[in-house]
């Protein structure tokens, strides 16, 4: 069963003994609210919930010097997920910032927990500019950090409305990609980042990512590197994922890539290879459908997408969102669905289909 572990990061004006009350009384107020969002009362054990805190920030990052061994404790006995509430009163904010740096880099990369860090302020409403507080009546636990820590570990915050007939016919993973270039003047110092994310369930709800790092300027030239390095590593990363949570099956796959200015053929049969690769690695069958489709926000222009090879997309499937951005819910953007890429097939959706999908994510 999953651990949780409670962290109060105090100030020197308090106590160790109202330290450990007020992270008992958070705790038993987790027990009175988790099993509401958690739909299940065995999602966390809270008699076992690990409570610990500290006065002194240095000692989250250098375990066994600190004179409460409850932190020693987060250390072996690595929660599942980690609550920290950090006490404010009298700290700057850029103190605050590197406290919660602290926090993220205990939770995330040394002990590999979930971690939901927030002020003492914001977790009791209590005032931050006067000494610590034990606030009367703390039964409930907010149940926005509540929902946040569900939906971090797979569980769904709602019932999602019934996936439409046409989406039930065959499993489809929705994958999004998309690279984030620096500033021209920081190319040289910090490196670009290209993200995959893909839903890792039917209702198309959770989306986990694989990232990597890469080269901000094409090798030898001046101009940016358009094409996401290391793809099928990422790929073969979601198609696992994907073949664990499905038990297998196999998806019909909608890659949507962003940040194409200059959409060309050889960017884009190199990407569906690895994509082809990638699912071959994952599944046994070598039957793939992939509609791999170009998105560009709508524009005239500069803005306009500029297609080097016409012929190349001349039987693409093209349609728009407009509405959406007349409804204040999102952009106007024109997708293109190019025709079948190294012997890889496109789904066969009309327009209409496409849409459809687009508008669930909104």
């Amino acid at each position: 069963m999953p651990k949780i572990g409670f962290l109060y990061v105090g100030s020197v004006e308090t106590s160790p003994s109202q330290a450990t009350a007020y992270l008992s009384a958070v705790r038993q107020s987790f027990v009175n609210s988790a099993e509401q969002v958690f739909k299940a009362s065995n999602m966390f054990n809270p008699s076992s919930a690990i409570i610990a805190h500290t006065f002194d920030s240095e000692a989250l990052l250098a375990p066994g010097i600190c004179e409460h061994v409850a932190i020693n404790e987060l250390y072996e006995q690595k929660p599942e997920v980690l609550v920290t509430i950090i006490d404010t009163f009298k700290l700057s904010e850029s103190k605050i910032n590197e406290v919660r740096a602290k926090v993220f880099t205990l939770g995330h990369r040394t002990i590999g927990a979930v971690t939901h860090c927030t002020k003492k302020s914001s977790f009791d409403r209590t005032d931050d500019k006067k000494p610590f507080t034990h606030p009367a009546g703390m039964e409930s636990f907010p149940a926005r950090i509540l929902r946040q820590i569900n939906l971090a570990k797979g569980g769904r915050n709602y019932d999602p409305e019934p996936v439409t007939e046409w989406l039930q016919k065959k499993p489809i993973m929705v994958v999004g990609a998309y690279i984030s270039h620096q500033d021209a003047q920081a190319s040289k110092h910090r490196s670009s980042v290209a993200a995959i994310v893909a839903n890792s369930d039917l209702d198309l709800l959770h989306y986990p990512a694989s990232v990597r790092k890469q080269a901000t300027l094409r090798a030898g030239q001046g101009s940016l590197q358009s094409e996401i390095a290391d793809l099928e590593g990422m790929m073969t990363e979601r198609f696992r994922l994907w073949h664990t949570a499905n038990n297998g099956r196999q998806p019909d796959v909608i890659f949507y890539r962003h940040g194409l200015i200059k959409p060309s053929r050889h960017i884009i049969t190199r990407e569906m290879e690895a994509i082809r690769n990638a699912f071959f690695e994952v599944f046994a069958s070598k039957k793939l459908t992939v509609s791999y489709v170009v998105l560009h926000k709508s524009g005239t222009g500069s803005n306009a997408p500029q297609w080097k090879e016409p012929n190349f997309f001349e039987d693409r499937v093209v349609f728009g969102t407009p509405d959406l951005q007349s409804s204040g819910r999102g952009a106007n953007y024109s997708y293109h669905v190019p025709k079948e890429i190294v012997g890889v097939p496109r789904l066969d959706w009309n327009c209409e289909t496409y849409e459809k999908l687009v508008r669930i994510s909104y």
